[in-house]
């Protein structure tokens, strides 16, 4: 089983069909398709101390069809943030920082 989970801030509710517009912009890699916002960093620190117990965490990334999906096994908490936001902010250090592999979506 897997869960994916996007957070973001917003000024006001949207709907379902805008947040989904709004995540296909993020997967496509839109610039300023998600606001970047110093609360997603509070809702992490929130979210890992209710879970200490996550240990290696599978971060994925993927770039087109299926055949461009690829996974690591991140053991930092902070590895994964530092993709997250690097990814929303249009730059790719995050990909070096973890070795990558190639996986089936």
């Amino acid at each position: 089983m897997s869960l994916d989970l996007a957070v973001w801030p917003e000024p006001a509710v949207v709907t379902a069909e805008e947040a989904a517009r709004k995540c296909e912009r993020f997967a496509e890699r839109e610039p300023g398709a998600v606001p970047a916002d110093s609360r997603t960093l509070v809702f992490h620190r929130e979210l890992t101390a209710r879970y200490p117990n996550l240990t290696d965490l599978p971060a994925e990334h993927r770039e087109g069809g299926p055949d461009r999906h690829f996974r690591a096994e991140v053991a930092d908490r902070s590895l994964i943030l530092r993709a997250f936001t690097g990814f929303v902010a249009g730059e790719d250090s995050w990909w070096q920082a973890s070795e990558w592999y190639r996986t089936e979506f």
